[in-house]
């Protein structure tokens, strides 16, 4: 989970330029921690607000990468 927000500030510090959304990063990161506790009503709810996210967060994180190229 740790590998997007480090690969993104290594790319800050290069180009000056990062390709994340800060705020689709927060919202995988909660619906991450709700998928802790398998046992919980909520937890296919979180799995799918991730899962979501992680989708939303990785189309827009490529669209601003192919501007770097």
């Amino acid at each position: 989970m740790m590998f997007p927000i480090l690969f993104d500030a290594d790319m800050k510090n290069k180009t000056g330029k990062g390709f994340l959304n800060r705020w689709l990063t927060g919202i995988e990161f909660i619906c991450l921690i709700g998928c802790f506790e398998p046992d919980s009503d909520s937890f296919y709810g979180n799995l799918g607000c991730l899962f979501l996210a992680m989708a939303v967060s990785a189309m827009a994180a490529w669209k601003k990468a192919k501007n770097f190229i």
